[in-house]
Order: C-alpha cells, then sequence, then structure tokens
C-alpha cells in the first residue's frame, strides 16, 4: 500500500533541487515536498505541513501535492 508514511520514509533523505525552499520556514527542502496546487511556486516541507502552517496567501483549505526529489516535471 502506498501511504503518506510510506512515502515519508522512502523520501526521507533526499534532497530537492537547489532553489526548491519552503514557503514557510525558507529552508531547503529535504524529504517530501508539499506542493500547493492553488499557489504558483508555493512549497512546505514536511514539518510546516505538519504544523499546518498558512501564509497571507496560502491556506490550510489548499489542496496539496506530495513530491517525493524524483517527481516528473511538467
Amino acid at each position: 500500500d502506498i501511504t503518506l508514511e510510506t512515502l515519508r520514509k522512502r523520501y526521507a533523505e533526499e534532497r530537492h533541487a537547489e532553489g526548491t525552499e519552503c514557503g514557510v520556514c525558507n529552508n531547503a527542502i529535504v524529504g517530501l515536498r508539499f506542493k500547493c496546487d492553488v499557489c504558483p511556486n508555493f512549497n512546505l516541507c514536511i514539518r510546516c505541513w505538519k504544523k499546518k502552517c498558512e501564509t497571507k496567501t496560502h491556506l490550510l483549505t489548499h489542496s496539496l501535492i506530495a513530491i517525493g526529489k524524483d517527481a516528473l516535471q511538467q
């Protein structure tokens, strides 16, 4: 089964491309990246996602896509 936990473990140590940063803490993303399906170029690291962080433009009601480092580019 593919669950969030299996994905988290699978991508735990993987670093995303340089410049891929969390939109809340501004740290480079290591592990799963949560890409907002509403906000352009907005990502959350797993720590900020777990804290349910929001910004002035990114809201908790926005859909997120969990992405590993080797996700296909659009």
